[in-house]
């Protein structure tokens, strides 16, 4: 793909207005700063625009059916790297097809307030701009070759800093089959906050962190290491290298992906008899409401 812009490009992303330039080097990304609800549904019908300044409203976000940056070889793509971190090549680049039918973004939009609202009970750490697509595919770029190659990959979703890309089909929605369109909803917040927690600030673990601070990166003196061992001192993992308690990063992991892959019921059966695990678990807990989210695993 061609590297190059002919026309100055109006990015919606992090819930603010980015330009750039036509030129050969990529100018410095200067935020506004504000959110601008005359941007809200640009492009869109009446009514969609109506209905989406509304969700908009709700989520202190931009939610956006069409394409932010169209390269001149007519492929709409997202591309983080380049488009915005200005470092051509990008990795990867994401094609997308675009929803078409008003009725059905009409239709969407109605599910969200259903299903997505009640996930999302405070927008302060939602994606700040959301652009919904019928598809999502990827291409990586072979420097071998010099071109891009399709990655043969599904996409549900992609998540980047303040922005995201959500892939629910326009055959799924023409079905009206609610309780697929809720599975659908779930997953895309499932998967906004297993990429949200890893690098929320560190200020919501603080409770979490206290409880093994001590050991953090500490050597391990015992002679047997197992998951009794670990679970007693409040660990799920320990670095091999040395024999060491994990570090702050890893263990935070370690116990976001515990919550999040297992039903409270079964993490605390597991766990019983290991208090401090259980509380780290709860504290885990407590920075997803924190957050603003009102989430947990189904069973």
């Amino acid at each position: 793909m061609k590297q190059k812009m002919k026309n100055i490009v109006f990015v919606l992303f992090t819930g603010i207005i980015l330009i750039f330039g036509s030129c050969k080097k990529e100018s410095a990304i200067r935020p506004t700063g504000e959110h601008d609800p005359s941007l809200h549904g640009v492009g869109e019908s009446p009514v969609v625009k109506s209905r989406i300044s509304e969700i908009n409203e709700r989520f202190d976000t931009y939610l956006l059916f069409t394409d932010t940056v169209e390269k001149q070889d007519g492929w709409r793509v997202f591309i983080p790297n380049y488009e915005v971190y200005g470092q051509p090549p990008a990795t990867t680049v994401y094609r997308y097809d675009l929803l078409r039918d008003d009725a059905h973004k009409m239709q969407l939009m109605d599910y969200l307030d259903r299903f997505m609202v009640p996930l999302v009970s405070d927008p302060k750490e939602f994606s700040k701009s959301l652009l919904i697509v019928d598809k999502i595919a990827g291409y990586a770029y072979n420097s071998t070759q010099k071109r891009y190659l399709t990655d043969n990959k599904k996409y549900s979703s992609l998540h980047f800093r303040g922005a995201s890309v959500w892939n629910i089909s326009e055959s799924l929605l023409s079905t009206a089959n609610e309780t697929q369109v809720r599975k659908e909803v779930y997953s895309f917040v499932t998967a906004y906050l297993t990429y949200k927690l890893p690098i929320a600030d560190v200020s919501y673990f603080e409770e979490f962190q206290n409880v093994s601070k001590q050991n953090y990166g500490q050597a391990i003196t015992a002679t047997t290491i197992n998951d009794a061992f670990l679970w007693t001192n409040g660990f799920l993992s320990y670095t091999r290298a040395g024999n060491k308690f994990p570090l702050f990063a890893t263990d935070r992991t370690d116990y976001i992906n515990a919550y999040m892959g297992s039903s409270e019921d079964k993490w605390r059966a597991k766990y019983k008899d290991y208090p401090l695990v259980l509380k780290k678990l709860e504290e885990i807990g407590k920075v997803i409401k924190e957050m603003g989210f009102n989430w947990k695993v189904e069973k």
